[in-house]
């Protein structure tokens, strides 16, 4: 059995321009151009690359696990030896 392919057109309700839509239940009222804008702040052009998102702000918590992690110790030991003064914690 051959699996049937759902496609229709859909207008924008921001700019107007036709798009696309490949799912029978999509309610999709905007193209991926203003749902871009809309998200970002921007409006993309086609052919444009879609922005990447921004990195998230690493804590002191996550950098501190990170670097236990790399010397082979569980966060508790290695904050213990931080508190100590030992020289081993720290690079």
């Amino acid at each position: 059995m051959e699996k049937q392919t759902y496609e229709r057109t859909v207008s924008c309700e921001l700019c107007g321009r036709e798009f696309k839509v490949r799912s029978k239940y999509s309610r999709a009222k905007r193209c991926p151009g203003c749902m871009i804008s809309i998200r970002y702040g921007r409006h993309v052009a086609e052919g444009e690359e879609m922005p990447t998102r921004k990195r998230r702000h690493v804590s002191q918590l996550d950098e501190l696990a990170r670097e236990a992690k790399e010397y082979g110790l569980s966060y508790g030991k290695y904050v213990a030896l931080l508190r100590t003064g030992t020289q081993a914690a720290r690079r």
